[in-house]
């Protein structure tokens, strides 16, 4: 029985939203046999056991953009739920003036200004994050 009521978790994971002064936000592109390949997302990642929240955000970060978040603050919590799974978001925000990042993964990435990231292909998920960058 427990087994069961563990793998109807929702997956936890942690996302940052990396912005610059001119208020882009860093966007990575989901590699192809990914779920929502093709898509562009905020980076991140699943958070492993027994790492906290803001441990599985630094490692996420560096391993896909090589970029250590300072002082990111807590955006928004949120579950959405996916025909095959439901995840738990934890969103974090760090503002910078020109941070300096990388594709570790050699997935694409792109700077895209935060009032227009609804014309970009986002995981369903992310429209909450897109509504409360732009309030």
């Amino acid at each position: 029985m427990s087994r069961q009521i563990e793998l109807n978790q929702p997956q936890q994971i942690v996302v940052l939203v990396l912005e610059n002064s001119q208020g882009d936000i860093l966007l990575t592109q989901r590699q192809a046999g990914k779920h929502l390949e093709g898509y562009w997302e905020f980076p991140g990642g699943k958070v492993e056991a027994p790492e906290s929240l803001l441990e599985a955000l630094e490692r996420e970060s560096l391993e896909e953009i090589n970029y250590q978040p300072i002082n990111p603050t807590l955006l928004i919590k949120l579950t959405h739920s996916y025909p095959n799974k439901t995840v738990q978001l934890h969103v974090y925000h760090c503002l910078a003036h020109n941070p300096q990042v990388h594709a570790n993964e050699k997935q694409a990435m792109i700077w895209h200004h935060k009032s227009k990231l609804s014309s970009v292909k986002l995981p369903a998920a992310n429209l909450k994050i897109i509504n409360l960058l732009n309030k």
